[in-house]
């Protein structure tokens, strides 16, 4: 608990140095040149490219393919530094965030798929209260029997408890 009482008043003082640079008017730091931008047009031209619909992994493959119609996009620039401990380079996540501007249709045990602003709406099933057609109802179950009713079916003597 010492320690936990520690690491309080530590965050305290850094709240509070925090407020004060706040107060005074202090610049924030700058942690440096910003490496990737425009990120959606790079996906929006991907998703064009592929038809109108893609996963993220194909939109993925897609960008690492064709590194020429990065080139085009002028103003769209993928952070290519590898973070230490990671494999892939920093745009992958990015990109894969950055898909949740687009329309989507995700089915059970299949990736997602996202669609370009311009494609075609895709026919999406109905929500189960639309569905015309009700559900089967399921078979009714019969009761299931005490150990003492099993014995007793069975022509056997129950054991008293």
């Amino acid at each position: 608990e010492a320690m936990a009482g520690q690491q309080w008043a530590q965050l305290e003082d850094l709240v509070q140095t925090i407020e004060e640079n706040e107060k005074s008017g202090a610049a924030r730091q700058h942690l440096g040149p910003v490496e990737g931008r425009r990120t959606k047009l790079v996906i929006e031209r991907a998703l064009e490219n592929l038809g109108g619909q893609a996963s993220s992994r194909q939109v993925i493959e897609w960008i690492e393919q064709h590194p020429e119609e990065l080139e085009k996009i002028r103003e769209a620039k993928l952070n290519w530094h590898v973070r230490d401990g990671h494999r892939k380079p920093v745009w992958h996540s990015t990109v894969s965030s950055s898909m949740h501007h687009f329309r989507k249709i995700t089915k059970p045990g299949q990736p997602t798929i996202y669609f370009a602003p311009n494609a075609e709406a895709p026919e999406e099933l109905p929500a189960i209260q639309d569905a015309d057609v009700a559900a089967p109802a399921a078979p009714a179950r019969k009761p299931r029997k005490r150990p003492s009713e099993k014995a007793e079916a069975e022509g056997e003597a129950a054991e008293p408890k």
